[in-house]
């Protein structure tokens, strides 16, 4: 049992209980040659079901606003997404669907003390 497996199921738990069950779609390439990756390969869709907490980003008008922890671009996303840590590294490549919308990924963080990540913090336009 890894230090920070008590924080990550927690995360889950909560994101689960009060986000919304996405459908995200990370297309994986599996190479002809390994050893020579310029042959190319085939892609194949991978769908994942994770829950998303969505809360709005930096709104004057909001009680409750979240901004990009990392260097402040206030305006450039209208909507933060929470999401715990599955079997999958997120990427801002991937196709994100809530509902009938599909999400524009602009940027993907996580916390990660002591490089295990916790919790992905998706910026949403």
């Amino acid at each position: 049992m890894g230090v920070y497996d008590r924080a990550i199921e927690t995360a889950l738990r909560l994101i689960a209980k009060y986000g919304q069950v996405c459908q995200w779609r990370k297309d994986v390439t599996t190479l002809v040659d390994p050893d020579k990756p310029w042959l190319g390969g085939t892609s194949e869709p991978f769908i994942y079901e994770p829950s998303i907490c969505f809360l709005p980003a930096g709104s004057a008008t909001s009680g409750f606003e979240l901004v990009q922890f990392n260097d402040g671009q206030v305006g450039e996303f209208s909507t933060v997404g929470l999401m715990g840590v599955h079997n999958f590294e997120p990427s801002v490549t991937d196709v994100v669907t809530r509902g009938d919308q599909q999400l524009v990924i602009k940027k993907v963080d996580a916390l990660r003390p002591a490089e295990v990540p916790v919790l992905y913090v998706l910026s949403i336009v």
